[in-house]
């Protein structure tokens, strides 16, 4: 398995001869409600990276495992970065892997408040490099959503919710106490739904509705969920969980060959 932190610098100098593309998993340190350990979005990345590195030529470097939480701050243990150590981090990475001769590189992060700076570093990356290198980003639930059927019709969408306490269920379970917030009924089906005003409702961590219409908005965890979680636990499962890491990371080593096919 073409794992950077267990390679040497000649495995590495061999597989480049094949192989010229980067897989980089992305994580967050955050509170994931009372339920759920601050290493979910990071466990979930490295479980897709590693089933790519066992499929797949493509270098994986070590998790980052620290991201953009700055709205989980309120919530004892949170770490956050700030956006240039964020974008400063980021574009180190990349340039030392173009260095090294890699021309492709895939981002697969598990936590979307990462998104907007990751996705403004590695524009900035492609475009210093003359658009010469080609740089992919998937969000892990958001592609996992496109695959499978979430049903969030039943069952409400949020943090900390189904979706991820099923991943992390399956890939550590010793971390997870569902009974913390489905005893107290801790965990929202929804956002709290104080109203700012009388036909203004939060309705998302990033919204607000109005007459019928969503207007974004900026808030922080702890004014949408007293417990940092939120949307619903009903049929959390292992199973689940292990579903969605699995389809996944096929859906990703199958990316990653096609990728790799007539390689220079």
């Amino acid at each position: 398995m073409p794992l950077l932190e267990n390679m040497r610098w000649p495995d590495v100098e061999k597989n480049l001869k094949v192989n010229n593309i980067a897989v980089i998993p992305v994580g967050s340190m955050e509170q994931h409600g009372k339920h759920m350990p601050f290493k979910t979005d990071t466990e979930i990345a490295r479980a897709i990276a590693k089933r790519i590195s066992e499929n797949t030529k493509a270098l994986v470097i070590p998790t980052i495992q620290f991201g953009l939480s700055s709205h989980h701050m309120k919530f004892p243990g949170s770490i956050t970065l700030t956006n240039s150590t964020y974008m400063n981090l980021i574009t180190d990475i990349c340039n030392s892997l173009i260095k090294h001769g890699f021309k492709n590189m895939l981002f697969v992060n598990a936590h979307g408040g990462n998104t907007p700076l990751l996705t403004e570093a590695i524009r900035s990356v492609y475009q210093k490099n003359d658009r010469k290198i080609k740089i992919f980003l998937v969000q892990c639930l958001n592609l996992s959503q496109q695959l499978i059927d979430f049903n969030f019709n039943t069952f409400k969408r949020g943090h900390a919710d189904r979706r991820e306490a099923s991943a992390i269920l399956y890939l550590s379970p010793e971390t997870v106490d569902l009974d913390l917030d489905k005893k107290n009924n801790m965990l929202q089906k929804e956002v709290i739904d104080e109203p700012l005003k009388k036909r203004i409702k939060k309705v998302r961590l990033d919204a607000v509705e109005f007459n019928g219409c969503t207007i974004n908005a900026i808030f922080d965890t702890d004014e949408v969920s007293k417990t940092g979680g939120w949307g619903s636990l009903e049929e959390t499962s292992a199973d689940f969980g292990k579903k969605i890491i699995e389809v996944t990371s096929n859906y990703l080593v199958d990316f990653i060959n096609e990728l790799g096919n007539g390689l220079d």
